[in-house]
């Protein structure tokens, strides 16, 4: 069973073929869907052409099914979205909206593991949120 990525609100399954897949918004208002690889820790990005998305620019993601926000309540500058892993364990996945940021923090329970060399940015947010 390989890794399965949900929308936190309606609980679609996010990821196709390997790959993430969310609706985005860029700082100009334009919208497209983007890829992101299921890799934590792996920041590639796959986008159509048109759609661009300049680096340090901020995105809004949106679940692909039901279009609720993916933001995260802690900071207007992160996501997050459910991991189920292939012992069926369910951990939080946060990520930063910023592209170009490397900072994704995942979360099950009081443990806590980080990845990206912009992980510390967001540290003092994601230590003050409670996990259930």
């Amino acid at each position: 069973m390989e890794t399965t990525y949900l929308c936190p609100k309606c609980k679609a399954v996010l990821n196709v073929t390997g790959d993430i897949i969310l609706s985005a918004k860029n700082s100009k208002g334009d919208c497209g869907l983007i890829l992101l690889h299921p890799s934590i820790g792996n920041y590639q990005v796959i986008c159509h052409q048109d759609f661009i998305i300049e680096d340090g620019e901020e995105s809004h993601f949106r679940c692909p099914a039901c279009y609720s926000s993916m933001k995260f309540s802690g900071d207007n500058k992160l996501a997050y979205l459910i991991m189920c892993d292939e012992n069926n364990h369910e951990y939080k996945i946060i990520f930063s909206r910023i592209k170009g940021e490397q900072s994704t923090y995942k979360i099950q329970g009081e443990s806590l593991d980080i990845y990206g060399k912009d992980s510390q940015k967001h540290l003092d947010i994601i230590n003050l949120c409670k996990f259930d």
